[in-house]
Protein backbone atom coordinates (compact mmCIF):
# COMPACT_ATOMS: atom_id res chain seq x y z
CA UNK A 1 0.00 0.00 0.00
CA UNK A 2 0.76 3.53 -0.85
CA UNK A 3 0.13 7.16 -0.50
CA UNK A 4 1.09 9.90 -2.69
CA UNK A 5 1.58 13.40 -1.53
CA UNK A 6 -1.05 15.75 -3.46
CA UNK A 7 -1.99 18.49 -1.98
CA UNK A 8 -0.18 21.19 0.89
CA UNK A 9 -1.65 24.58 1.87
CA UNK A 10 -0.90 26.90 4.58
CA UNK A 11 -4.07 27.11 6.63
CA UNK A 12 -4.47 31.03 7.87
CA UNK A 13 -5.14 31.03 12.00
CA UNK A 14 -5.26 28.65 14.00
CA UNK A 15 -5.28 24.70 12.45
CA UNK A 16 -8.56 22.87 13.01
CA UNK A 17 -9.40 19.23 11.75
CA UNK A 18 -10.01 18.87 7.76
CA UNK A 19 -13.18 17.06 6.78
CA UNK A 20 -14.67 15.26 3.82
CA UNK A 21 -18.47 14.97 2.64
CA UNK A 22 -18.83 12.95 -0.54
CA UNK A 23 -16.29 14.41 -3.03
CA UNK A 24 -15.62 16.96 -1.15
CA UNK A 25 -12.22 18.34 1.12
CA UNK A 26 -13.06 20.87 3.57
CA UNK A 27 -10.78 22.63 5.88
CA UNK A 28 -10.49 25.89 7.75
CA UNK A 29 -8.18 28.30 5.82
CA UNK A 30 -8.19 31.11 8.75
CA UNK A 31 -10.86 31.30 12.10
CA UNK A 32 -14.08 32.40 9.80
CA UNK A 33 -13.13 30.65 6.81
CA UNK A 34 -13.66 27.21 5.24
CA UNK A 35 -12.66 26.24 1.92
CA UNK A 36 -14.22 23.20 -0.05
CA UNK A 37 -12.18 21.93 -2.78
CA UNK A 38 -13.41 19.25 -5.01
CA UNK A 39 -11.61 16.04 -5.10
CA UNK A 40 -11.19 15.72 -8.76
CA UNK A 41 -10.02 18.55 -8.98
CA UNK A 42 -7.88 19.85 -6.22
CA UNK A 43 -6.74 23.58 -8.06
CA UNK A 44 -10.01 24.53 -8.08
CA UNK A 45 -11.99 25.23 -5.07
CA UNK A 46 -15.33 24.49 -5.08
CA UNK A 47 -16.45 27.41 -2.27
CA UNK A 48 -16.06 29.07 0.98
CA UNK A 49 -18.07 29.68 3.94
CA UNK A 50 -17.73 32.93 5.89
CA UNK A 51 -18.64 32.97 9.17
CA UNK A 52 -19.60 35.42 11.52
CA UNK A 53 -18.21 33.81 14.49
CA UNK A 54 -15.12 31.72 15.43
CA UNK A 55 -16.53 28.17 14.55
CA UNK A 56 -15.23 24.96 15.80
CA UNK A 57 -16.57 22.93 13.06
CA UNK A 58 -18.47 22.16 9.83
CA UNK A 59 -20.79 19.01 8.64
CA UNK A 60 -23.17 18.21 5.86
CA UNK A 61 -27.01 17.33 6.82
CA UNK A 62 -27.98 15.66 3.31
CA UNK A 63 -27.75 19.04 1.04
CA UNK A 64 -27.44 21.36 4.36
CA UNK A 65 -24.25 22.69 5.44
CA UNK A 66 -23.90 23.27 9.45
CA UNK A 67 -22.01 25.15 11.03
CA UNK A 68 -20.85 25.28 14.43
CA UNK A 69 -19.69 28.69 15.83
CA UNK A 70 -19.17 29.93 19.84
CA UNK A 71 -22.32 31.84 19.50
CA UNK A 72 -24.76 30.15 17.01
CA UNK A 73 -25.57 27.70 14.24
CA UNK A 74 -25.28 28.70 10.81
CA UNK A 75 -27.06 26.84 8.07
CA UNK A 76 -26.18 27.17 4.32
CA UNK A 77 -29.04 25.94 1.87
CA UNK A 78 -28.47 24.03 -1.44
CA UNK A 79 -29.22 27.72 -2.85
CA UNK A 80 -26.40 29.39 -0.72
CA UNK A 81 -28.30 31.37 1.46
CA UNK A 82 -27.20 30.81 5.02
CA UNK A 83 -29.74 31.63 7.95
CA UNK A 84 -28.67 31.78 11.94
CA UNK A 85 -29.87 30.27 14.88
CA UNK A 86 -28.54 31.39 18.33
CA UNK A 87 -27.75 28.09 19.90
CA UNK A 88 -24.55 26.14 20.55
CA UNK A 89 -24.58 22.48 18.82
CA UNK A 90 -24.03 19.60 20.87
CA UNK A 91 -21.80 17.99 18.93
CA UNK A 92 -19.78 18.48 15.29
CA UNK A 93 -20.94 15.63 12.88
CA UNK A 94 -23.97 14.35 14.47
CA UNK A 95 -27.68 14.27 12.78
CA UNK A 96 -30.20 11.78 12.14
CA UNK A 97 -31.68 12.57 8.95
CA UNK A 98 -32.72 16.15 8.72
CA UNK A 99 -32.34 16.54 12.27
CA UNK A 100 -29.76 18.21 14.11
CA UNK A 101 -28.85 18.37 18.34
CA UNK A 102 -28.17 21.69 19.78
CA UNK A 103 -27.88 22.71 23.49
CA UNK A 104 -30.61 24.61 24.58
CA UNK A 105 -30.31 26.89 27.64
CA UNK A 106 -33.20 28.10 29.62
CA UNK A 107 -32.29 29.81 32.91
CA UNK A 108 -29.27 27.96 34.33
CA UNK A 109 -29.73 24.69 32.85
CA UNK A 110 -28.81 23.42 29.42
CA UNK A 111 -29.97 20.73 28.09
CA UNK A 112 -30.18 18.73 24.93
CA UNK A 113 -32.74 19.72 22.07
CA UNK A 114 -33.72 18.64 18.16
CA UNK A 115 -34.25 21.36 15.61
CA UNK A 116 -35.03 20.19 11.85
CA UNK A 117 -32.58 22.13 9.23
CA UNK A 118 -36.38 23.00 7.16
CA UNK A 119 -37.08 25.21 10.24
CA UNK A 120 -34.04 25.42 12.87
CA UNK A 121 -35.76 28.07 14.88
CA UNK A 122 -37.92 25.02 16.09
CA UNK A 123 -37.23 23.15 18.82
CA UNK A 124 -38.71 19.25 18.25
CA UNK A 125 -37.91 18.30 21.71
CA UNK A 126 -35.56 18.84 24.36
CA UNK A 127 -34.21 16.37 27.53
CA UNK A 128 -34.83 16.97 30.99
CA UNK A 129 -30.93 16.15 31.81
CA UNK A 130 -27.30 17.80 30.85
CA UNK A 131 -25.91 15.61 28.48
CA UNK A 132 -22.27 15.05 27.06
CA UNK A 133 -20.31 12.72 25.09
CA UNK A 134 -23.20 11.03 22.62
CA UNK A 135 -23.74 9.67 19.34
CA UNK A 136 -26.50 7.89 17.23
CA UNK A 137 -26.58 4.24 17.03
CA UNK A 138 -28.60 2.12 14.88
CA UNK A 139 -30.93 4.83 13.33
CA UNK A 140 -33.67 5.52 15.62
CA UNK A 141 -31.95 4.98 19.29
CA UNK A 142 -29.68 7.73 20.97
CA UNK A 143 -26.86 6.73 23.55
CA UNK A 144 -25.04 9.53 26.05
CA UNK A 145 -23.06 10.14 29.40
CA UNK A 146 -23.95 13.06 31.71
CA UNK A 147 -22.30 16.19 31.14
CA UNK A 148 -20.16 16.34 34.36
CA UNK A 149 -21.10 13.26 36.04
CA UNK A 150 -19.71 10.87 33.70
CA UNK A 151 -20.67 7.81 35.31
CA UNK A 152 -24.03 8.12 34.59
CA UNK A 153 -24.97 6.38 30.82
CA UNK A 154 -28.50 7.43 29.21
CA UNK A 155 -30.34 5.80 26.15
CA UNK A 156 -32.70 8.59 24.39
CA UNK A 157 -35.43 7.81 21.70
CA UNK A 158 -34.16 10.60 18.91
CA UNK A 159 -37.09 10.95 17.49
CA UNK A 160 -39.14 12.34 20.98
CA UNK A 161 -36.22 13.24 23.12
CA UNK A 162 -37.74 10.60 25.71
CA UNK A 163 -35.50 9.07 28.50
CA UNK A 164 -35.79 5.09 27.43
CA UNK A 165 -33.11 4.14 30.08
CA UNK A 166 -30.49 5.01 32.35
CA UNK A 167 -27.77 3.86 34.54
CA UNK A 168 -25.59 4.80 37.11
CA UNK A 169 -21.64 3.43 35.51
CA UNK A 170 -20.22 3.40 38.45
CA UNK A 171 -23.01 1.61 41.20
CA UNK A 172 -23.66 -1.10 38.67
CA UNK A 173 -19.98 -2.27 37.69
CA UNK A 174 -19.37 -1.95 41.63
CA UNK A 175 -21.93 -4.39 42.45
CA UNK A 176 -20.09 -6.47 40.19
CA UNK A 177 -16.73 -6.01 41.79
CA UNK A 178 -15.71 -4.09 39.29
CA UNK A 179 -14.78 -0.36 40.28
CA UNK A 180 -15.05 1.65 36.83
CA UNK A 181 -15.67 5.56 37.63
CA UNK A 182 -16.76 6.84 34.49
CA UNK A 183 -17.42 6.19 30.63
CA UNK A 184 -14.63 7.50 28.44
CA UNK A 185 -16.42 7.08 25.18
CA UNK A 186 -19.29 5.50 22.57
CA UNK A 187 -17.96 2.98 20.09
CA UNK A 188 -20.73 1.66 19.24
CA UNK A 189 -23.12 -1.17 19.19
CA UNK A 190 -22.39 -4.03 17.26
CA UNK A 191 -25.59 -6.76 16.68
CA UNK A 192 -27.39 -6.55 20.38
CA UNK A 193 -24.42 -4.72 22.58
CA UNK A 194 -23.14 -1.15 23.14
CA UNK A 195 -19.79 -0.80 23.28
CA UNK A 196 -18.11 1.84 25.82
CA UNK A 197 -14.84 2.35 26.86
CA UNK A 198 -14.23 3.38 30.60
CA UNK A 199 -11.25 4.74 32.52
CA UNK A 200 -11.04 4.89 36.54
CA UNK A 201 -10.17 1.70 36.00
CA UNK A 202 -9.61 1.07 32.12
CA UNK A 203 -11.48 -1.70 30.49
CA UNK A 204 -14.22 -2.01 27.80
CA UNK A 205 -17.63 -3.38 28.53
CA UNK A 206 -20.81 -4.35 26.97
CA UNK A 207 -24.04 -3.16 27.70
CA UNK A 208 -27.98 -4.43 26.57
CA UNK A 209 -28.72 -1.59 24.08
CA UNK A 210 -32.01 -2.36 25.50
CA UNK A 211 -31.90 -1.66 29.04
CA UNK A 212 -28.73 -0.73 29.75
CA UNK A 213 -27.89 -4.21 31.67
CA UNK A 214 -24.07 -5.53 31.86
CA UNK A 215 -23.28 -8.37 29.12
CA UNK A 216 -19.70 -8.18 29.47
CA UNK A 217 -16.82 -6.27 30.40
CA UNK A 218 -12.58 -6.59 29.58
CA UNK A 219 -10.10 -5.49 31.49
CA UNK A 220 -7.29 -7.86 31.92
CA UNK A 221 -4.92 -9.22 29.47
CA UNK A 222 -5.13 -13.16 28.69
CA UNK A 223 -3.09 -15.11 31.30
CA UNK A 224 0.85 -14.64 29.86
CA UNK A 225 0.43 -11.80 28.12
CA UNK A 226 2.05 -8.52 29.51
CA UNK A 227 2.80 -5.24 27.83
CA UNK A 228 5.85 -2.93 28.15
CA UNK A 229 9.24 -2.40 30.50
CA UNK A 230 6.75 -2.53 33.80
CA UNK A 231 4.93 -6.36 32.46
CA UNK A 232 1.38 -4.71 32.33
CA UNK A 233 -1.49 -7.06 32.24
CA UNK A 234 -4.08 -4.41 31.62
CA UNK A 235 -5.95 -2.96 28.53
CA UNK A 236 -3.74 0.04 28.01
CA UNK A 237 -5.49 3.26 27.20
CA UNK A 238 -9.43 2.00 25.85
CA UNK A 239 -10.04 5.34 24.92
CA UNK A 240 -7.65 4.65 22.14
CA UNK A 241 -10.28 1.91 20.62
CA UNK A 242 -12.81 1.78 17.40
CA UNK A 243 -15.44 -0.40 16.46
CA UNK A 244 -14.81 -2.06 13.11
CA UNK A 245 -18.33 -3.58 12.76
CA UNK A 246 -17.50 -5.70 9.60
CA UNK A 247 -14.72 -7.55 11.36
CA UNK A 248 -16.82 -7.45 14.68
CA UNK A 249 -14.24 -6.60 16.54
CA UNK A 250 -13.23 -3.28 18.94
CA UNK A 251 -9.53 -2.61 17.89
CA UNK A 252 -7.32 -0.34 20.11
CA UNK A 253 -3.54 0.90 19.22
CA UNK A 254 -1.55 3.55 21.88
CA UNK A 255 1.90 3.99 22.08
CA UNK A 256 3.57 0.81 21.16
CA UNK A 257 0.71 -1.36 21.92
CA UNK A 258 -2.12 -3.33 19.78
CA UNK A 259 -5.21 -5.18 21.03
CA UNK A 260 -8.56 -6.28 19.79
CA UNK A 261 -11.48 -7.69 21.20
CA UNK A 262 -13.92 -10.29 19.05
CA UNK A 263 -17.59 -9.60 20.08
CA UNK A 264 -18.80 -12.87 18.93
CA UNK A 265 -16.24 -15.09 21.46
CA UNK A 266 -15.32 -12.43 23.92
CA UNK A 267 -11.39 -13.29 23.06
CA UNK A 268 -8.89 -10.57 23.92
CA UNK A 269 -5.51 -10.77 21.97
CA UNK A 270 -3.21 -8.28 22.65
CA UNK A 271 0.76 -7.40 21.23
CA UNK A 272 3.55 -5.80 22.59
CA UNK A 273 4.78 -3.91 19.20
CA UNK A 274 7.18 -1.97 21.21
CA UNK A 275 10.15 -3.20 19.28
CA UNK A 276 8.83 -2.95 15.48
CA UNK A 277 7.76 0.38 16.30
CA UNK A 278 10.87 1.50 17.93
CA UNK A 279 13.01 0.44 14.60
CA UNK A 280 10.71 2.63 12.57
CA UNK A 281 10.32 5.41 15.17
CA UNK A 282 7.16 5.06 15.44
CA UNK A 283 4.25 5.74 18.58
CA UNK A 284 0.90 6.00 18.06
CA UNK A 285 -0.32 9.42 19.32
CA UNK A 286 -3.88 9.95 18.54
CA UNK A 287 -6.64 7.75 18.54
CA UNK A 288 -7.04 5.36 15.28
CA UNK A 289 -8.95 5.74 12.19
CA UNK A 290 -10.07 2.65 10.96
CA UNK A 291 -10.45 2.15 7.23
CA UNK A 292 -10.71 -1.82 5.87
CA UNK A 293 -7.27 -3.81 7.43
CA UNK A 294 -5.70 -0.35 8.42
CA UNK A 295 -5.72 1.52 11.48
CA UNK A 296 -3.98 5.29 10.44
CA UNK A 297 -2.31 7.17 13.24
CA UNK A 298 -0.41 9.96 14.00
CA UNK A 299 2.94 9.31 15.31
CA UNK A 300 5.80 11.50 17.46
CA UNK A 301 9.00 9.42 18.51
CA UNK A 302 11.81 11.05 20.55
CA UNK A 303 15.37 9.88 20.01
CA UNK A 304 19.15 10.61 20.42
CA UNK A 305 20.85 12.24 17.80
CA UNK A 306 24.33 11.51 17.10
CA UNK A 307 25.22 14.62 19.12
CA UNK A 308 23.38 13.61 22.34
CA UNK A 309 20.57 15.91 22.05
CA UNK A 310 16.85 15.11 21.12
CA UNK A 311 15.28 15.15 18.22
CA UNK A 312 11.46 14.43 17.10
CA UNK A 313 10.35 12.04 14.46
CA UNK A 314 6.93 13.35 13.08
CA UNK A 315 5.15 11.21 10.99
CA UNK A 316 1.65 9.54 9.86
CA UNK A 317 1.51 6.13 9.41
CA UNK A 318 -0.98 2.64 8.84
CA UNK A 319 -0.62 -0.03 10.60
CA UNK A 320 -2.41 -3.12 9.16
CA UNK A 321 -3.81 -5.09 12.17
CA UNK A 322 -4.54 -8.24 10.49
CA UNK A 323 -0.49 -8.46 9.98
CA UNK A 324 0.23 -6.85 12.75
CA UNK A 325 2.69 -4.22 10.57
CA UNK A 326 2.94 -1.49 9.37
CA UNK A 327 1.90 -0.74 5.74
CA UNK A 328 3.04 3.08 5.36
CA UNK A 329 4.63 6.15 6.73
CA UNK A 330 5.32 9.75 6.01
CA UNK A 331 7.61 11.52 7.71
CA UNK A 332 7.33 15.08 8.00
CA UNK A 333 10.37 17.85 8.50
CA UNK A 334 9.98 19.37 11.77
CA UNK A 335 10.61 23.26 11.85
CA UNK A 336 13.12 22.49 14.59
CA UNK A 337 12.15 24.85 17.61
CA UNK A 338 8.38 24.36 19.37
CA UNK A 339 6.01 22.14 19.66
CA UNK A 340 5.40 20.71 16.28
CA UNK A 341 3.11 17.84 15.67
CA UNK A 342 0.91 16.10 13.35
CA UNK A 343 -3.41 16.22 14.10
CA UNK A 344 -5.45 13.19 13.83
CA UNK A 345 -6.02 12.11 10.22
CA UNK A 346 -8.90 11.77 8.34
CA UNK A 347 -10.01 9.21 5.79
CA UNK A 348 -12.37 9.17 3.10
CA UNK A 349 -11.74 6.36 0.30
CA UNK A 350 -8.68 6.87 -0.99
CA UNK A 351 -7.89 10.23 0.52
CA UNK A 352 -5.77 10.32 3.31
CA UNK A 353 -5.84 13.96 4.81
CA UNK A 354 -3.97 16.01 8.22
CA UNK A 355 -3.09 19.23 9.73
CA UNK A 356 -0.15 20.36 11.59
CA UNK A 357 0.65 22.77 14.19
CA UNK A 358 2.53 24.65 11.79
CA UNK A 359 -0.91 25.61 10.13
CA UNK A 360 -0.27 23.07 7.21
CA UNK A 361 -2.92 20.62 5.41
CA UNK A 362 -1.68 17.92 4.29
CA UNK A 363 -3.29 15.40 1.80
CA UNK A 364 -2.97 12.26 0.03
CA UNK A 365 -4.19 9.64 -2.34
CA UNK A 366 -3.94 6.22 -2.22
CA UNK A 367 -1.58 5.30 -5.07
CA UNK A 368 -1.68 1.12 -4.84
Amino acid sequence: MDYKLVHQEIIEGKPKEVDFFDSILAFPSSDQLIKFYSLKNLETPKGSFLSNDKYSSCFFVENFLVVRENHSIALMKPDGTVSRVKRKLAASHLHCGRMIFVKVKDDATISLGAILCDNPEVILWKTNTRIGQFRICKGETLFATGYLKKNLVFCVDVNTGELIWQINLKQTLSNTGISYSECSGICGVYRKKLVLSTKGIDGIICLDPLNGEIIETWHDLPTGTTLGPQQSTVLPNPAHSVLHEEAGKILGLTGYYYWEIDLQTGALQAQDCTSGFKSRRLRAMTPPVCQGDHLYFSSDEVFEKPDGTLGHDIKLAAFNWRTRQIDWEWAFDHPGEGLYQIGMPKVHGDYLAAADTGGQLHLFKKTS
